[in-house]
């Protein structure tokens, strides 16, 4: 059962795209506090509250604004200070959180704080020059990272800096422990590595202002590991980037395989990961791949045609050229030099992410069919399609067929009113209702062995085990779109990676607001006006789906009453039907319509 705490302090607006560690280590800093009926808290006090029990009134401007449970007042992080007066207009209970913790918090989470500046802003909360200046860079992690040693990787990382750098800020930390630096190739003075320091010491401005060799006007490198005879502390890294997210929009980094504990906090932290990969590397980058990458990171493969000339590799990937370096050039000039033999390959980083959420739900969601029949002809998809539950079976569904016919037909061939049972199989497996081998049936026949990190489009989605969730843009398909649709408390889970997963429907929707912590740039949000399933089926098994929702208890959903986070919204108006082959025929239907929605909504 999620933790009611928790619960209510994911229902901030501020953290509601915070990930289940995070939660908890925020409610480990937050000190509750008993107010009783008519008590004054001063906004000005140097902390921010959340209302747990209670009502608290405001007076603004002769009117009074009241507060109830999850609604919060006092001081934000990175926004200008406000002022004020609340009184507990009943005996109250609110969470206290000091601006000093709120702030290290903030900065030992790299993507909480980029998440929270993206609301801050978009609820029109006056920002400090702080606040401003993060959330102007837009700061994003690209991480060059092989399991091989003597591949390129640090050769690909400098090129990546290199180009990515005419267009923002950027910086390259070398995070590798030997082969050859950065400041080698780019022909500077070796600077002594971070390692030996503590983060408390990785935090003083000066320290690392030391240690930053400028290489171009946009474009710097820094020591982290090269060259170092004692492992780093890993948690140097979070406060490192909290620091250079102020002043550069882009952060490579040059990770190696040597340093484990390293490796993994880099990837965690990391947007978009570039791995140099051959036949034999392939197998294990699948394995970390699927251990690490849980936030959502974006993966580009990359094939350094230098050391692998002849050798076919099937998996979808760039081909990096090999780079000729004269007699009188470094490696860094030698980049500038071939500059438009890579632009190519660096073009997906440059270029702003889309993304499509769709909000999460029943058996109403397969009018969702449609919208994804909409894009097959679409000019201005989206980069990623981030759903749970059945749209994310539908989406998929839709991404293996080749036409609308063949789209449909393997709809209705798994979720008309006639093939819907054939989901069920009741023989009470051990704690649930259904068994899960129609489920793997069904994402067999639709995947085969398909990775999700493969597709043209993205599909994300976010399961649910052992009381916490997982985002995947990484794995084996079969095992994930079942998992998808085998819903608490009824079907038994899926096995990924020796963890028994479910869908995170209905206890986590998807949202917007998750995607605010990644790399994505636009946002945007479609759900329909219904929450659960209104059609009126006649099998008395389907009514099981309908109603099993509303006796879950309240505090497994997840509330989002504030109104979504994101660029554009839009809300659909489910048609009046008495079937699912109706609703799935009248989306099909509207496929034209949802066109001109996409368009408008994407700016197409």
């Amino acid at each position: 059962m999620i933790n009611k705490d928790i619960r209510i302090i994911r229902q901030t607006p501020f953290f509601k795209h915070l990930i289940d560690e995070e939660l908890s280590a925020l409610l480990n800093i937050a000190r509750p506090i008993n107010i009783p009926k008519g008590g004054i808290v001063h906004c000005d006090s140097h902390s921010l509250y959340i209302v747990k029990k209670g009502i608290f009134e405001i007076q603004k401007h002769a009117e009074s604004i009241y507060l109830s449970p999850s609604s919060f007042f006092g001081e934000l992080p990175f926004c200008e200070k406000g002022s004020g007066i609340v009184r507990a207009v009943s005996d109250a209970v609110v969470y206290e959180l000091k601006d000093t913790d709120l702030y290290q918090f903030m900065g030992s989470n790299f993507k909480a704080l980029r998440g929270y500046l993206r609301v801050a802003d978009f609820y029109g909360f006056s920002l400090s020059d702080a606040g401003k200046k993060l959330n102007k860079n837009k700061t994003q992690i690209i991480t060059v990272f092989s399991t091989e040693r003597h591949c390129g990787k640090t050769t690909v990382a400098l090129t990546a800096a290199t180009l990515l750098s005419f267009n923002k800020k950027t910086i390259l930390l070398d995070a590798s422990y030997d082969g050859i630096s950065v400041f080698d190739m780019c022909g500077k003075q070796l600077l002594p590595p971070l390692s030996q320091k503590s983060p408390d010491e990785v935090t003083g401005q000066k320290f690392i202002e030391q240690r930053i060799e400028k290489v171009s006007e946009t474009m710097d490198i820094l020591n982290v590991a090269f060259g170092s005879k004692v492992r780093i502390n890993p948690d140097i890294i979070n406060p490192l980037l909290f620091y250079l997210s102020f002043e550069y929009s882009y952060i490579v980094v040059d990770c190696s395989n040597i340093d484990v504990p390293l490796r993994d906090t880099i990837l965690y932290n990391t947007d978009i990961v570039i791995e140099l990969i051959n036949n034999k590397s392939i197998p294990k980058m699948r394995v970390l791949n699927d251990s690490l990458l849980t936030q959502g990171q974006q993966i580009i493969h990359i094939v350094n045609r230098h050391f692998e000339k002849a050798v076919k590799i099937d998996n979808p990937h760039e081909d990096f050229d090999t780079i000729s370096i004269q007699s009188d050039e470094t490696v860094f000039q030698a980049v500038l030099r071939t500059k438009l033999q890579h632009d190519r390959i660096f073009h997906k980083i440059l270029s702003d992410r889309k993304a499509l959420v769709l909000a999460s739900g029943m058996y109403e969601t397969l009018f969702y069919a449609g919208i994804f029949e909409a894009l097959r002809d679409s000019e201005n998809t989206p980069d990623i399609i981030y759903t749970t539950g059945i749209p994310y079976a539908l989406l998929i569904a839709f991404m293996h067929s080749d036409s609308l016919k063949e789209y449909k037909k393997l709809i209705l061939s798994y979720f008309s009113d006639d093939k819907l049972h054939a989901m069920l199989d009741v023989s009470f497996p051990e704690k649930y209702l259904f068994k899960n081998d129609p489920l793997k049936n069904f994402s067999s026949s639709l995947c085969d062995s398909q990775r999700l990190e493969y597709y043209d489009i993205l599909p994300y989605t976010m399961l649910f085990s052992n009381n916490s969730t997982r985002m995947f843009s990484t794995g084996d398909m079969r095992n994930i779109v079942a998992a998808s649709i085998a819903f608490l408390p009824m079907f038994e889970g899926v096995s990924i990676h020796n963890q028994e997963y479910h869908a995170s429907f209905p206890l986590y929707h998807s949202i917007p607001e998750t995607l605010l912590r990644t790399h994505i740039q636009q946002i945007f949000y479609i759900s329909n006006n219904m929450m659960f399933n209104p059609i009126s089926l006649k099998s008395k098994v389907f009514g099981i789906f309908r109603k099993f929702v509303d006796f879950l208890p309240y505090c497994y959903l997840y509330a989002c009453d504030n109104g979504a986070v994101c660029n554009k919204e839009f809300t659909l108006q489910l048609p009046d039907v008495t079937s699912l082959d109706e609703l799935i025929e009248k989306s099909f239907d509207n496929a034209e319509n949802f066109a001109d929605i996409m368009k408008k909504m994407t700016g197409g």
